[in-house]
């Protein structure tokens, strides 16, 4: 990778048109990898792809060795995309080494069906608009990868890495990272000494502050099934003659929550910490402007965080129009969005053609449930299933109901004083200008406390996207700016890192961190 070759045109001109000045040939061939790895439709879990996730895996090895690391594929199972583990030695005695932690499989992209919002390019050519890169991959996880790896790259030939570097990258992140933990646990020797672990997979709250992420949601994914008759049978002959599955799931569906969305489930609330005074604090720091966003999205903001404030008339006596959330209305918004675990319905699916005039003999609901900090997963799940069978023989319908747990994934709080914690943030001051919101996610990575529990280690989350990059949604996006200087911010952490006085404490959350208390 030391000769630039062609750079894309494309990339190069929107990101010196975005920061009024070239970006260099460094960048640029930054930018040009990125173009022929998001080329790659490295889409997990789909077979007429895993040819191509292998392409895509090559694409991180080679580019590992090509830098001057060792590195290799690593199989997790037949029919599914290998690890790529790395090693780049600074090749000074006594180096700290950190770990990185990141996934080179993208969800798939629609681009032959009708929907709310499509693609303007097409998803697997990187196109420039407006400052920004499009394309799938670009932000989740294939964009922040390259430049994680560039950032040592960088300092490698500046001749000023003085760290150890290991890299695991996944491309089944995607599909539940099937055959990962057996993977990774028959190589753990790759990750010697290892005192840190880095992902760079999380978002900004906004588009314009840079923040630091120090908590995540764990999830619980369910299926509720009701099965009725032996076969699907006609509305016209059967119906009012039977107990139909579908009446049932429908109230078992309505059941789970309140008018303003609080779950129902027995005990659902019980272990979720309380709010510290000293996370509290951190709210106050926060803004957010919903208005930026899709109205839809806006209003349902406004409703969640029950407050009148989201609509007020203007100054021309107009009513209804939008205004940012602010004050206690936004603190309760991101509470619920961050901290407060919740019960989502996503989808019902019905048995047999689907038609107006057939009722299914079994229907099934995807659920899932967003948990937090102390909330046990099995605890949870047996609460869940007890609750649904109790409101299921109320009915006394003569159908069946069950339940399948599909996948879970644990929650996360970082220990915020830790040593890493800290140089992270002094690592996003000096690259950005400005300290670093701390915020945490709704969403979660489920392998964050598994690889601190692997590697004895703290996680340490430097977010590179931003909240409207749309990850995951048609026009995945990432800011150029963002991404150089998210490599820039990598680089700072390194260096922090390398000037630790001693080695900073690995398992256990010193007192008074935002993980030991209640947050």
């Amino acid at each position: 990778v030391t000769d630039p070759g062609t750079a894309s045109a494309l990339a190069v001109a929107v990101a010196a048109a975005h920061d009024r000045q070239p970006v260099g040939v460094k960048s640029e061939l930054l930018l040009e990898l990125l173009r022929r790895f998001v080329a790659i439709p490295t889409i997990s879990g789909n077979p007429r792809y895993l040819d191509a996730c292998w392409e895509g895996a090559r694409f991180v090895r080679d580019l590992i060795s090509d830098v001057g690391g060792d590195s290799k594929l690593v199989a997790t199972g037949t029919g599914r995309s290998p690890l790529v583990l790395g090693r780049i030695s600074c090749g000074r005695k006594q180096a700290r080494t950190l770990a990185v932690y990141g996934h080179y499989d993208v969800v798939g992209a629609v681009t032959d069906k009708p929907t709310k919002k499509r693609w303007l390019s097409d998803p697997f050519t990187l196109t420039g608009r407006d400052g920004f890169l499009y394309g799938r991959g670009v932000t989740d996880d294939k964009g922040p990868m390259l430049a994680t790896i560039f950032a040592v790259k960088e300092l490698l030939e500046e001749d000023r890495l003085d760290v150890n570097v290991c890299f695991v990258y996944e491309g089944e992140e995607e599909s539940g990272s099937v055959g990962f933990e057996r993977a990774l646990e028959a190589n753990v020797d790759w990750f010697t000494g290892a005192e840190c672990v880095m992902i760079s997979n999380t978002y900004w709250l906004g588009d314009d502050h840079p923040c630091l992420i120090y908590g995540l949601r764990g999830a619980i994914r369910v299926t509720v099934e009701v099965s009725g008759a032996k076969q699907d049978l006609h509305s016209g002959v059967d119906g009012g003659a039977v107990a139909e599955p579908m009446n049932d799931l429908m109230k078992l569906l309505a059941g789970l929550t309140d008018r303003a969305g609080r779950c129902l489930v027995d005990g659902f609330y019980d272990d979720v910490r309380p709010l510290s005074a000293e996370e509290e604090r951190l709210y106050h720091g926060l803004s957010w402007d919903t208005s930026k966003y899709d109205p839809d999205v806006d209003e349902a903001a406004a409703a969640a965080a029950t407050t009148a404030a989201a609509t007020t008339a203007t100054t021309t006596g107009v009513t209804g129009e939008r205004q940012p959330l602010e004050g206690e209305a936004l603190r309760r918004l991101l509470m619920k969005r961050w901290r407060e675990p919740t019960v989502c319905i996503h989808n019902v699916n019905v048995s047999g053609p689907g038609s107006s005039t057939v009722i299914p003999c079994t229907v099934t609901a995807d659920v899932s449930m967003r948990v937090v900090a102390d909330q046990d997963i099995k605890k949870t799940v047996a609460q869940f299933t007890r609750f649904m069978h109790a409101q299921f023989d109320v009915l006394e319908s003569g159908n069946r109901l069950s339940i399948t747990v599909n996948g879970t994934g644990r929650p996360w709080l970082a220990d915020t004083a830790s040593a890493y914690f800290s140089a992270a943030g002094r690592a996003v001051e000096q690259v950005w200008g400005v300290k670093p919101l701390l915020i945490r996610e709704g969403g979660g990575i489920p392998l964050t406390p598994y690889l601190e529990e692997t590697f004895g280690v703290h996680a340490v989350h430097i977010s590179m996207g931003a909240a409207s990059d749309d990850a995951h949604l048609p026009n995945e996006r990432v800011r150029v700016r963002n991404l150089l200087r998210g490599k820039d911010v990598v680089k700072r952490f390194l260096q922090e890192i390398s000037s630790m006085p001693t080695p900073s404490p690995k398992a256990s959350a010193p007192a008074g961190s935002l993980s030991k208390q209640a947050v």
